[in-house]
C-alpha cells in the first residue's frame, strides 16, 4: 500500500491497548506479509510498531517517521521473521512516551528524541554516520542502552557527525563502555 499523503494514528497512553498501534499484514493470518511504501510521506505512531510476518515498510529520503505515544510499555519490532522496516529520518516525541526495541533498530537519516524514552532493551541502534543522534534539551527526553545494547555508525559516507546531548537530555548506560567519538 502506497499512501498519497500522511499517515498518524493516535498518540496512546495506554500500552495494554491498540490505540495508536501500527500492525499491517497481509493475505490471511499473520503470514504472507503486506507493505508499507509512505514514499516521502510522513508516518506518526501513536503506539506500538509491529509489521507482521515477512511485511515490509519502505520510505524515500526525505522522509520522517514520528513515535507520539504518551504512556509507557510500548514495543518497536523491526525484524519480525523477515520483515524488512526502512526508517529515514526518526524523531521519538511523545511527552512521557516509552519505547523499548525488540530487535534491531536502523535510520539512514537524522536520529532524534525530543520528548520520551527509547529504551534499547539489549539490542543495537544504528545511525548512519553521515547523519547526527540528538537528544534533546528537555528533562523527559533519553536513551536508555540498558545490558547489552550498543549505538552503532551505520555505513554511510561523509564525515561522522556527533551524538548531540543538549543541556537535560538524558543518556543512560546502566553497564558496559559508552564510546562517542
Amino acid at each position: 500500500y502506497t499512501p498519497g499523503g500522511t499517515v498518524t494514528t493516535a498518540p496512546s497512553s495506554n500500552s495494554s491497548g491498540v490505540d495508536g498501534n501500527l500492525v499491517f499484514k497481509g493475505g490471511f493470518g499473520p503470514v504472507n506479509g503486506g507493505s508499507l511504501d509512505m514514499e516521502s510521506n510522513t508516518l506518526s505512531i501513536g503506539g506500538d510498531f509491529s509489521p507482521s510476518v515477512n511485511s515490509a515498510l519502505y520510505t524515500t529520503a526525505p522522509q520522517t517517521t514520528n513515535f507520539t505515544a504518551t504512556g509507557s510499555g510500548f514495543i518497536i519490532l523491526t525484524n519480525n521473521s523477515g520483515a524488512d522496516v526502512n526508517f529515514d529520518d526518526v524523531n521519538f516525541n511523545g511527552s512521557g512516551g516509552d519505547w523499548t526495541l525488540d530487535d534491531t533498530f536502523g535510520a539512514t537519516g537524522n536520529f532524534t528524541v525530543t520528548a520520551g524514552t527509547l529504551k534499547l532493551g539489549g539490542y543495537s541502534l544504528t545511525v548512519d554516520v553521515a547523519k547526527q543522534l540528538t537528544i534533546a534539551n528537555s528533562a523527559g527526553a533519553g536513551i536508555d542502552l540498558g545490558t547489552g545494547a550498543s549505538i552503532l555508525n551505520g555505513s554511510g559516507t561523509g564525515a561522522s557527525r556527533p551524538i548531540i546531548k543538549n543541556a537535560s537530555g538524558v543518556f543512560t548506560a546502566s553497564s558496559g563502555t559508552v564510546e562517542i567519538s
